[in-house]
């Protein structure tokens, strides 16, 4: 049968106000959930935080439309994953069970999700609760190897420099994608440089990926994996290899630089944050980079970017930028970023402005 769209996202909405955040809208414990849109942050910050009976009511409401969703859509495993996931947080362990088992039947492969899901924390000893984590696992390991850590890039027309094409690679934040659109084909071709974008090393769920919550090896391993792909097919200068992070990518990006600083000519650091350590010391020198701050910038990453600074301003060219929100389409990013890039890469001056300030 036809899936119900309308009840499912009046679901998300309802279960977003009795199960955490984060699960309500499918983002794992370990990484913070991406930033909700202005709108929501202002709608979300005028409501009183509903009583205990409101959330009970809530509660039952959400669960009959789970329900709904059950019997209407039988190829559907994210609801009785969802439904489990409130049961268990409730300590229904064994409806909890069942409708988990129905996930799986149903073909369940998001497989960070149930290994993280805080609900589930007091029946991970159950013999139900670990075959469906080692089923979802085999299906997460078939559908992510095809897409996880895959590369996209778009080549400048016309014959390579002596030294091959400079390289700018982009790391994109959690729970985001790779994805390289005309607009990005003609930015990037204008500026002379070989684009890549690459899908994060570990996939959530569809078109949603996050690099690895433990260390940035994974994600050092696909980036000179997709240089060596694309080298196959076109001359590129090593030499003059640039990254761009947000977010998540950000921190991964401003840790390679930092360790691997043979590797990187310079990158572009956008509101870094995560769960990996940053790191405390680089070789790195006269290398540029180009810190990216908003006004509205949570602590955590404003302490990388104070680590950051503090490791690689003594021996490189280190800029940072404020700016009052993040660049949401590609006509903004042009204009905010088109100079900084030129900067970062040689080929041009950093502007003057009252929001853009040199530490070295």
């Amino acid at each position: 049968m036809k899936f119900n769209f309308l009840i499912f996202f009046l679901l998300v909405g309802l279960l977003g106000i009795f199960l955490p955040y984060n699960y309500a809208f499918g983002a794992p414990e370990p990484e913070q959930p991406l930033p909700l849109p202005p709108s929501l942050h202002s709608s979300r910050s005028t409501l009183k935080p509903p009583t205990i009976s409101q959330q009970e009511d809530n509660q039952l409401e959400a669960i009959t439309l789970y329900l709904t969703i059950i019997r209407e859509d039988d190829k559907n495993s994210w609801a009785p994953y969802q439904l489990a996931s409130a049961l268990a947080s409730k300590g229904q362990r064994e409806m909890a069970e069942r409708y988990l088992k129905m996930s799986s039947q149903r073909g369940l492969w998001y497989y960070y999700n149930l290994l993280e899901d805080p609900a589930f924390n007091n029946m991970r000893d159950s013999a139900i609760f670990q075959q469906v984590l080692a089923e979802t696992k085999e299906r997460y390991q078939q559908q992510a190897q095809r897409y996880e850590a895959k590369s996209f890039d778009t080549v400048p027309s016309g014959k390579a420099p002596p030294n091959g094409w400079p390289v700018i690679i982009y790391l994109h934040n959690f729970g985001d994608s790779a994805r390289v659109n005309d607009d990005k084909k003609a930015f990037y071709r204008q500026m002379g440089y070989v684009y890549i974008e690459i899908n994060g090393t570990q996939m959530l769920s569809e078109n949603s990926f996050r690099w690895s919550t433990y260390n940035a090896e994974s994600t050092q391993q696909a980036v000179q994996n997709s240089l060596t792909e694309v080298a196959q097919k076109t001359p590129l200068n090593r030499r003059q290899v640039y990254l761009i992070g947000r977010g998540q990518g950000a921190l991964h990006a401003a840790n390679l630089l930092a360790k691997y600083p043979k590797d990187y000519a310079g990158g572009m650091i956008i509101s870094p944050y995560g769960k990996i350590k940053s790191e405390s010391h680089t070789d790195a020198k006269d290398k540029r980079l180009f810190f990216v701050t908003f006004n509205e910038q949570e602590s955590l990453s404003r302490d990388y970017i104070s680590n950051f600074k503090r490791i690689f301003t003594p021996h490189n060219h280190v800029y940072e930028g404020r700016y009052t929100a993040d660049a949401d389409n590609m006509k903004l990013w042009n204009e905010r970023f088109y100079h900084p890039l030129m900067w970062l890469t040689g080929t041009g001056n950093m502007p003057a402005a009252p929001n853009i300030h040199r530490d070295s």
